[in-house]
């Protein structure tokens, strides 16, 4: 849950300077919200292939298991 605050608020703050810059207030909102919505993007990639990498330890896991019996 911490990776989730930190990867949406570094994205908020990416995207709200950029937005700034480039088309200013309007343009911080817009790059704000984008932000959030990559970060949690970002966050469910990275979930989504911890859990494929745990799932595929344990299949080792039992795998291994079974061929010792």
């Amino acid at each position: 849950m911490s990776i989730l605050i930190f990867l949406v608020t570094t994205g908020a703050a990416f995207g709200t300077a950029s937005g700034l810059f480039a088309y200013g207030l309007d343009g911080g909102i817009l790059g704000a919200s984008a932000g959030i919505v990559v970060g949690t993007g970002a966050w469910v990639a990275l979930a989504t292939v911890e859990h494929i990498r745990r799932e595929r330890r344990l299949d080792r896991h039992f795998e291994q298991g079974m061929m010792d019996r």
